[in-house]
């Protein structure tokens, strides 16, 4: 069923008639016509008149997602693992119940005893892979660990709120930077002085120009990828310069690859168990496997990273730098709960907003 409608605007003196025809058929859809012309017709002043009609929006961009975020439908005990939360619920979260007591100590204690513990047994289980009696060690004779993890470490278990530190950044990083790092050192390893330089005794045009063009165009693929990963231009490095990686040939983004998920799903561990939240998202702040009228599951984090804000936990860690986090830190000092810190928080925040009114309103003035 179609309704039409004409603008008679102007219409005298022989003016423009727009005729437009709008489907009352199914959902309504809020969002603002694209008008396309579709034919010309003669207005009673002799003018001809253009008609439209809106522009359908294609149906491949909602074709593939799905209704709703099937993470809570798994159990509770799982879900948290994925970085799943009930919607509605805001950070800090409750700990999980092994670990309550985590919610005693003031939240800054937590993050950095977590962070602490996450990372050594990370590096721990990255050394494993090439210090135990493995391929990697036994047949590619790979170094202990490839030293750009130590970066990769502080950033998911120490600023799990930064787009850096997403699992799309930090596997998508790594793996592009090894790739081509790997790739465009095989094209200089086919000088057979390449390797053997590398120790760099004397100069080597090629061993000076690999190592700055490597890194670069690794960080021209993140870039081009949404995938930035600090480290991942220090891998790309070490594929270039390092003899051991340069021997390990395509061997290397294998090792690579296997680090890389080994510390992501040691980190979906660890950074769950108390009251941060990783992943922030997995692929995009935005929607992007559910579709866009499906009940808001997103956290008030994601909206800030997806604005450029500083995210809600942050800013509780790093007291002193708002009113919110200001709030927090008095009520941790004395043990107050989470229904306690959230009135606190929504509070605080009214505060904020209302200085940030007034403090606009004295700049206009």
């Amino acid at each position: 069923m179609t309704r039409s409608t004409t603008d008679n605007n102007n219409m005298t003196g022989g003016g423009r008639a727009i005729h437009r025809e709008q489907t009352t058929d199914g959902p309504r859809d809020e969002s603002p016509p694209t008008w396309v012309k579709v034919e010309d017709r003669t207005s009673p002043g002799g003018r001809r008149a253009r008609t439209s009609h809106p522009a359908q929006r294609p149906p491949w961009s909602q074709r593939f997602k799905l209704r709703e975020d099937y993470r809570g439908r798994l159990p509770p005990w799982l879900s948290r693992f994925t970085g799943y939360r009930e919607p509605g619920r805001a950070p800090p979260y409750d700990p999980t119940a092994p670990f309550a007591w985590l919610a005693r100590l003031p939240l800054k204690v937590e993050v950095a005893l977590c962070a602490t513990v996450g990372s050594f047994v990370s590096i721990l289980l990255v050394e494993s892979i090439s210090a135990t009696s493995t391929d990697f060690r036994n047949l590619f004779h790979s170094p202990l660990i490839i030293a750009s993890f130590g970066a990769t470490a502080v950033l998911i278990y120490g600023a799990i709120e930064s787009p850096l530190a997403q699992p799309r950044a930090v596997i998508g990083g790594q793996v592009i930077s090894a790739i081509l790092g790997v790739a465009i050192t095989r094209l200089f390893a086919l000088d057979s002085s390449y390797i053997p330089a590398l120790d760099n005794q004397a100069f080597h045009y090629g061993t000076f120009i690999n190592g700055a063009l490597s890194m670069s165009v690794a960080l021209l693929a993140m870039f081009l990828t949404s995938t930035l990963h600090p480290p991942g231009g220090a891998t790309a490095l070490i594929a270039a310069t390092s003899i051991e990686a340069a021997r390990m040939s395509w061997s290397y983004i294998a090792l690579i690859l296997v680090s890389t998920l080994l510390m992501v799903a040691w980190a979906l561990i660890i950074n769950n168990i108390g009251r941060r939240r990783y992943p922030i998202y997995w692929w995009s702040p935005e929607r992007t496997f559910v579709i866009d009228d499906a009940p808001a599951t997103r956290e008030d984090e994601e909206i800030a990273l997806g604005t450029g804000r500083d995210s809600v936990l942050r800013r509780a860690e790093d007291g002193g730098r708002t009113a919110e986090a200001l709030a927090e830190e008095r009520l941790e000092g004395h043990g107050g709960s989470p229904e306690q810190i959230q009135r606190a928080l929504s509070r605080a925040s009214r505060d904020s907003r209302a200085y940030e009114r007034g403090r606009k309103g004295g700049l206009e003035k």
